[in-house]
C-alpha cells in the first residue's frame, strides 16, 4: 500500500535566542486507498476527542476499512490531547500531519537546557498546552518520541480507481509551485517549517496567488475560517476545534469538485 516513506531532518526553531534543535521527523508519506474503502481528512481537533467521534458517526465511518488523516494539531486547548494522540498512533489506518502544537510539545520535551526548556514550556502553555505541564518529564518525552515516529510533515493520498488524482496534506501551508518529488527533494528545515506554521496562502499573500501543481487539491488546517474555504486548489478546513471541527470525504471532493458537498462541519 505504501509507495514512499522518507525521513527528513527538520529544524525545531522556536526563537532567535533558542538553540537549534535537530531531530528526525518523517518527511513525506504517500499511500493509495484501496477499492471499497473511504478516506477522510479531519481538521484541527485541539484535544476534542468527543467532537471527532461525533464527526465519524455522522459520516458513517467504518473502523474496519476506512482511512482517517489529521491535518495536525490534535492536541492542546481541549481535555483529551493524550487520548487523541493514542488513537492516531494505534489505529492502523489513522495518519497525522505534524501540527505546530505537536511541534511545540516535541521541542519543549527534548530541550536539555533547564532555562530554555522552562521558556519553551511557558510558551507552549500560553498556546494551550497547560495539560502538558502536568505530565511528568519522562512521560512527556515518551509522548514526544511517539509524535516524531508517527507524524508526517506531508502526506499524499490517491485512490485505487483514480491513481492520477492526488491529494496533498500538510498542517498549515504549501507555499511552493508544485507538489512533486523534485520540490520535496530540495527542502531544508525552513521549508518544512513553512508546512507546519506559515499562513501565506490562507492570508492571500499575492506572492502565492496561484494553484499548486501536481495535485488536484491540497488540504490544510491551522488558519481559522468560518467554513471550509478553497483558495485556488488549496482547501483550508480549520473551522474551530472546540465546537465545530470539520471533516472532508476526499473521494467526494475529487469526484464532485465541490468542497461544500464533500465537507461536514460539526454544529454548523
Amino acid at each position: 500500500m505504501f509507495l514512499l516513506t522518507s525521513n527528513t531532518h527538520f529544524g525545531m526553531l522556536t526563537s532567535p535566542q533558542a538553540r537549534t534543535l535537530k531531530m528526525e521527523f518523517k518527511g513525506l508519506l504517500q499511500f493509495t486507498i484501496p477499492k471499497n474503502a473511504k478516506a477522510f481528512v479531519v481538521s484541527d481537533l485541539g484535544g476534542n476527542y468527543d467532537g471527532l467521534m461525533q464527526l465519524l458517526k455522522s459520516v458513517d465511518f467504518n473502523w474496519e476499512t476506512d482511512f482517517l488523516i489529521s491535518v495536525g494539531d490534535l492536541i492542546d486547548r481541549g481535555p483529551n490531547s493524550l487520548k487523541l494522540l493514542k488513537l492516531f498512533i494505534t489505529e492502523p489506518r489513522f495518519y497525522a500531519a505534524l501540527g505546530n502544537h505537536e511541534w511545540m510539545l516535541v521541542d519543549a520535551a527534548n530541550e536539555t537546557d533547564p532555562g530554555v526548556r522552562s521558556q519553551k514550556i511557558r510558551n507552549w502553555i500560553s498556546k494551550g498546552g497547560a495539560w502538558g505541564a502536568k505530565v511528568p518529564n519522562k512521560k512527556l518525552k515518551k509522548v514526544a518520541d511517539s509524535i516524531v515516529k508517527n507524524f508526517y510533515c506531508a502526506i499524499t493520498v490517491r485512490f485505487n480507481d483514480m491513481p492520477d488524482k492526488l491529494i496533498g496534506i500538510t498542517h498549515a501551508d504549501f507555499p511552493f509551485k508544485r507538489w512533486d518529488a523534485k520540490t520535496f527533494a530540495n527542502f531544508d528545515e525552513y521549508d518544512y517549517l513553512a508546512l507546519t506554521c506559515r499562513r501565506y496562502r490562507a492570508n492571500s499573500d499575492p506572492n502565492y496567488d496561484y494553484p499548486v501543481g501536481g495535485v488536484e487539491y491540497t488540504i490544510h488546517g491551522h488558519s481559522r475560517f468560518e467554513r471550509p474555504t478553497l483558495k485556488h486548489n488549496c482547501l483550508f478546513i480549520d473551522t474551530g476545534e472546540k465546537e465545530s471541527p470539520a471533516i472532508v470525504n476526499i473521494y467526494s471532493l475529487l469526484k464532485t469538485g465541490e468542497p461544500g458537498t464533500a465537507c461536514l462541519t460539526l454544529n454548523k
